[in-house]
Parts: C-alpha cells; structure tokens; sequence
C-alpha cells in the first residue's frame, strides 16, 4: 500500500496535473501584470502558486515507512517547494526583469544617486558615437580623458540641445541620446559577427553616428529669430518631411549636466545638481520642454489654412464665393467681433480676401454654414489632429526619432457640437491647442499637393568607418485634402504675402507663401 494524502490512480494524476496548470497561470499572471507595483503582485502570485506545488511534487510513501522517516520525506518536499519558488524568483529577476534591473537608478533622501557601477563604468570607457548635422558640424561628440575613458562633449551652442543630454552618472539620457543609444552605443548596427568577435576578444565597442537633416545657415537663423523669446521655431522639406531647422527658446545647455572626469567629483556633482535644480525651478519656463514637438499653443489665424482647404476640398464653398462681413456677426447669442477688415465701407469679401486679411467673421461662417461639426471633426483627424505625429522613418519598430504630443481639436469631445465653438474653432480659436510641428505640416500638405509628409530629424546612421547603416525614407503620414484643393489654398498662401496680411514675410527675389 502506497499513502500519499492524495488518493491514488487516475484522480491522482488528474489532481497534480490540475495543480501544474494551476500553478502556471497563477505564475503567468504575475508576470504579465506591467501596471501598479508590478513586484508586490509578482510576490503574491508567487506565494499563490506554492499550495499547487505542494500538491503536485507531494511524495507517495508506503504506509508501513516509520513516522520519523515520513515526516522527514514530507519536510525535504516542503523545503524542496521553498526552493523551487526561490529558484523561480531568481530566473525572474535575472532573465525578464534582468535589463531593468541592471539600468535603474535611484534618489536617496539624501540626495545621492544610486546606480550600478559596472554600467557607469562601462559607459565611460566606451567610444560614443558622435550626433553631426548634415555638413558634419558636430552636435554632440566625445573626448578621450588621458586614463582612456570617454567624456560626452556639447560643442555646438545654439543647436546642441536638440539632442538630448547624456548624464549616465546622474540624471540619465534623453531626446536622440536616449533614442538611438543602441546604434549611439555601437550595440546595434554592425554585423552580428562583428559583435560577437568583439565581445570574444573583449574589444570595446566604438558607437555609430547620427547625422541629422538639419541645416546649419537656417538653424543659426532659427535660433537667431527667436532671440532668447519663449517660442519655437521649426522648418521642414515639404517634399520629404526633412527637418531643416528646429529651434526651442529657452532651453538647456547639456554640457552642464556632464561630469568632468578631469576635475573633482564632489565639486563636479555639485555644479550639475546646482544646473538641475535651476533649469527644474518653478519659474524656469521648462527648458526641458523641446517647444517644437512638445509645446501646444492657440494656433490662431494659421488655422484659417485648415478650415479653407477642408471647405475646397469638400466642394462647399469657392476662392470666389462671396461672404458678408459688416463688422461682426452674432451666431447663437456669441458675438464675434471683426478686427482685421482692411476696409470699413465693404461689407462683403470673397474667400480669397477672407484669407488674405484674416477675416474672423468669414472664417465663423465657412465653419458653422459650409462645414458644420461633421466635416470639421473628419478633416481633423485628416490633418492628423488628435494622433501623435510618427516622427521619424529611421528606427525599427515605428520608433520616433522624438517624442511629439499630439495637437487636440477640442477637450470635450461634444465641444464642436456647439455652434459658437464651431465658429471660434473655424477661426482658429475654441479649444484648439496645435505643436509647431503639427502646423508646419498643415503648411507642407499645401505646398505638396495635398500630401502631409512624415517628419524627421536623423537622416542617416553612420558606422565609425563611415559607411551607411540606416537611412531615413521619406513617406507619406497623411493625405488630408486633394491636390486640387491645397494648390488653392497655396495660392492663396502666396497672395498673403504678395499683398495681403502676411505682408511683411515678402523677400525680394524669393516666393514664399505664408498665414
């Protein structure tokens, strides 16, 4: 006879099968939850799956084996289960949380930073690769301290902020540093047999460079127009979407953030903390925040350039038609106020002059009379308000070469079902809060007969010996409107500055269209 507090036969391979399945989906559970504090969910899944391992490893003991001998049996199982779920801990904490891990970095009270010393140490004596434009200026390079080791270098004032920082020691990496670290590092690009042959032979890996799209005459001229003012300023390709300027006021230097190997560290620590706490204070105006991908603003009049495109395109209205404006118009009880009539005595304009001088009350009409909330709503989401904008075609995956917010028509979803707020957001108005990137775009699917490009700002990734890895492919986000339609409103554009209210932004011997 044969005990084992189980039953015997079939029931007993049902139960300890029934208790393996068990056992699984409870462990699974715990591993699949990625929300809230993933290890206090993990630890109680863990302690739930131990009854079931019990079961299932319980030993069948003959019924004549001695009471010490037995409880000796059924102790080594119990420890043996206790093992088991240690063992499985440990295979958690190495394999699928292992890179976490390895990579997390924490504050103490007392301000100090905790990391892993091997990846810091590791950091320092690898070769970065260099961040250029696109003549080779270099935004971001490295330096060779005499002990081998490397340190990041921000040689470029006006532009080098457009890459992130890298702060391994201290407060991480951000922006392109962040985003292209693996081919920054060199773990990603080569062939996998060089790679192999590298860590074989322990031979440090040298990083790949980016070579960004911008332009190094307009981006000076970029950061030179906004003059230290809070704003951005970002211009594209419209044919390919390539980021030719990109300029974000205020905003960080970070060099600041880099610790110089050279000098003291405490004294080094202390000047970058210093540069953090203030660049982070209240009152700082976030030069943290890259305006262009990140800042949302009232978009104002150049979102006339949307209402009129989506109106020719939808084949309710003309450049022609004709639209009364005496002065103001009242729509549901809302008075709108016009401002901009160049003159008094005319109580009538067509789309075109509506355009040109920025006509509110043209505006309100063509959104509340010719569009409605339907059209609205749809050609919206046609220009790709309301979605992040898939900035970048470099990286595998879909992966941005930036971080952009997406632009919000509205935050009440009923808001448009309003008239009054069809009309505010016709003009530019209501709710509408738009990235520079997103209106750049806007301006670019005019240009580019009706095709909105996919914007980006790496074009090309480059291995120490120069040769091409990756390179960026310029592609199509959106088609809002059609051909027909955006060459109207480009027109229109261009006869703004020719002789309308965007007249100042005319330049002899250039054409140039603007709102």
């Amino acid at each position: 006879m044969v005990d084992d507090g189980l039953g015997g036969g079939i029931g007993d391979g049902l139960l300890r099968f029934g208790a393996l399945l068990a056992a699984a989906a409870v462990l699974a559970l715990g591993i699949i939850q990625r929300q809230g504090n993933t290890d206090v969910r993990w630890l109680l899944a863990l302690a739930a799956s131990a009854p079931f391992f019990t079961i299932l490893l319980w030993p069948r003991l003959p019924d004549d084996l001695p009471t010490f001998n037995r409880t000796v049996v059924r102790l080594g199982t119990l420890l043996g289960v206790a093992f088991l779920l240690t063992s499985i801990h440990l295979v958690r904490l190495q394999v699928i949380r292992g890179d976490e891990l390895a990579t997390t970095t924490r504050t103490t009270a007392s301000g100090d930073i905790v990391a892993n010393p091997r990846l810091l140490l590791q950091e320092e004596t690898r070769q970065r690769g260099r961040i250029v434009d696109r003549v080779g200026n270099v935004m971001a390079g490295v330096e060779q301290m005499p002990d081998g080791t490397f340190m990041r270098t921000y040689p470029a004032k006006d532009s080098s902020y457009l890459t992130g920082y890298y702060s391994p020691a201290l407060y991480g990496t951000t922006g392109l540093e962040a985003q292209f670290d693996d081919y920054l590092t060199g773990a990603a690009g080569d062939n996998p047999f060089v790679t192999l042959q590298r860590d074989l032979l322990h031979r440090p890996l040298v990083g790949n460079d980016l070579v960004l799209t911008l332009d190094p005459t307009l981006q000076h001229a970029a950061e030179q127009g906004l003059a230290g003012r809070p704003g951005a300023v970002v211009a594209l390709d419209p044919r390919t979407g390539a980021v030719l300027a990109m300029a974000s006021d205020p905003h960080i230097d970070p060099q600041q953030l880099v610790l110089d190997p050279r000098k003291d560290t405490q004294q080094e620590v202390a000047r970058a903390r210093a540069y953090w706490a203030a660049v982070t204070a209240p009152d700082a105006r976030d030069p943290l925040l890259l305006r262009v991908t990140q800042g949302l603003y009232v978009p104002g009049s150049i979102f006339k350039t949307i209402t009129a495109s989506a109106a020719l395109d939808a084949g309710v209205t003309s450049v022609d038609r004709v639209y009364s404006d005496p002065g103001e118009i009242v729509i549901d009880g809302h008075k709108i106020v016009e401002l901009n009539r160049p003159a008094p005595v005319k109580d009538n304009y067509t789309l075109t002059e509506g355009y040109l001088y920025s006509l509110n009350v043209v505006f309100a009409q063509v959104a509340v009379n010719d569009l409605g909330t339907v059209r609205m709503d749809d050609y919206a989401k046609r220009f790709g308000i309301g979605q992040p904008i898939p900035f970048g075609t470099i990286l595998p995956g879909n992966k941005p070469d930036l971080p952009v917010v997406p632009s919000r028509l509205s935050e009440d979803p009923n808001y448009l079902s309003s008239k009054t707020a069809l009309a505010d957001t016709g003009f530019g108005q209501g709710e509408l809060l738009m990235t520079p990137m997103e209106m750049a775009l806007v301006a670019s699917a005019m240009a580019n007969d009706g095709k909105m490009p996919q914007p980006y700002l790496v074009g090309e990734i480059r291995s120490p010996d120069g040769k091409t890895i990756r390179r960026a492919k310029p592609k199509t986000w959106q088609t809002p409107v059609s051909a027909q339609a955006a060459n109207k409103v480009k027109q229109l554009m261009l006869e703004s500055v020719d002789r309308g209210g965007s007249v100042d932004a005319k330049i002899d011997g250039l054409v140039i269209g603007g709102k």
